[in-house]
């Protein structure tokens, strides 16, 4: 009869295991793995957490604001470098930095100047991996000086702040295939532009353009463009200005020193506004305009309010341009404003009113025409008719060759 293996005893087991030269009772007894789960497959790559875009807070170029209430909250850029301007452009036109994720811009983002920012003579191109546009080939121009292509990035219904600090900004180039351009396209109502000068600026469209705005409902405040600066309509279209297009806001305290000599002929064109159906009040323009049909030193088509503003230069077109207004429609304002003596190329000039046509002769007090002795010796009587508005004139130190200035009385 077999014996069952079972019955042996381990020692003789072991005995045998020796004798054979073997070492299996050497090893330890490993206890079996009830673990049914499959290993992972050595090819499987490492599982790693999805990298979140954390927008730079501080370089060299810009520093990222943020609200004191949430500090996680980005409000706005201060600015250093036209680099740090690339951004803010990139943020407020592509890429909000506080949802990235959804590829929207902030049109609220603020912009603080905190230094002379000069654009480079550069087109911009986008930079997705650092969120923001990058310089790369040379702006073209047409046979004119005025540029084919942009090394700025137009602001649709912008309604933050930008606070210029009495910096400039210089050398930005605009060209838009269509209507609006400036340093804005468009200011929504809550939108503020204020204390900055534009210098060697140039600026392309088909229609509704200036340097600040092209179309503007906001506020425009102690803003100046500098005689260095370009700025033409391509087609034979409407709406130009030295600081916006078409104002229905309020400009206040801004100068115009460029002279539109240059482009095709235009209707409405203005020192300061091309049409304006808001407030223009403490403006003066030294830029000669010529054009063709409502032309003004202030602006070249009125339904608003113009009040203390001045013009110095020369005003020509073929139908209705005036020092002060163009065309003056009716229910509108025009108080404590004066212009030089001006050539009107069409119709005769009417060197008693400052306009080229007034529809509206009952609402316009302290008018007046002349050389700079003539317009000093009118002072009082003009800031009689503007002590409601907190605005004055001051005599010019030279009354013989200068005009007045400006000062707004602070309450």
């Amino acid at each position: 009869m077999k014996k069952n293996i079972l019955s042996i005893p381990v020692s003789y087991i072991c005995f045998l295991v020796l004798t054979l030269g073997l070492t299996a009772c050497e090893k330890e007894v490993i206890p079996p793995n009830n673990n049914t789960e499959e290993p992972d497959s050595p090819s499987d790559p490492p599982k790693q957490e999805e990298e979140k875009y954390e927008p730079e807070v501080s370089t060299d170029d810009y520093e990222i604001v943020y609200d004191t209430q949430d500090g996680k909250k980005a409000i706005g850029y201060r600015v250093f470098t036209a680099e740090g301007m690339l951004k803010w452009l990139y943020a407020t036109s592509v890429e909000d930095p506080n949802t990235p994720e959804t590829d929207g811009p902030n049109k609220n983002l603020g912009l603080e100047l905190m230094k002379d920012i000069n654009m480079p003579d550069q087109t911009i191109v986008e930079d997705t991996k650092k969120r923001s546009f990058r310089f790369a080939a040379p702006v073209s121009y047409d046979k004119y000086g005025y540029p084919t292509n942009s090394n700025w990035k137009m602001q649709w219904n912008f309604s933050g702040t930008i606070e210029g600090n009495g910096y400039n900004i210089s050398g930005f180039r605009m060209f838009n295939n269509g209507g609006g351009g400036g340093l804005v396209a468009s200011l929504d109502s809550a939108g503020v532009v204020r204390n900055l000068t534009i210098c060697d600026a140039k600026v392309r469209a088909f229609w509704g353009v200036g340097f600040i705005a092209g179309t503007s409902n906001g506020l425009i405040e102690n803003c100046h463009v500098r005689e260095d600066c370009k700025l033409a309509i391509v087609t034979s279209n409407e709406y130009e200005g030295g600081i916006v297009g078409k104002n229905y806001g309020t400009i206040i305290g801004c100068t115009n020193a460029y002279h539109y000599l240059h482009g095709k002929i235009n209707d409405y064109k203005g020192g300061i506004a091309g049409l304006n159906d808001g407030t223009i009040i403490g403006c003066i323009n030294y830029g000669t305009i010529k054009g063709h049909y409502r032309i003004g030193g202030i602006t070249g088509n009125n339904t608003g309010s113009v009040i203390a503003c001045g013009n110095t230069a020369e005003v020509s077109g073929v139908a209705y341009a005036g020092g002060i207004v163009g065309f003056n429609e009716a229910s509108t304002d025009v108080v404590g404003s004066w212009t030089a003596y001006i050539y009107n190329s069409g119709q005769p000039y009417n060197e008693q009113t400052g306009f080229g046509r007034n529809d509206n002769s009952n609402h316009c007090e302290a008018i007046f025409v002349g050389n700079s002795m003539d317009i000093n010796e009118k002072i009082p009587e003009m800031n009689a008719a503007l002590k409601v508005y907190n605005w004055e004139w001051v005599i010019a130190e030279n009354p013989e060759v200068d005009y007045p200035t400006l000062r707004q009385i602070k309450e």
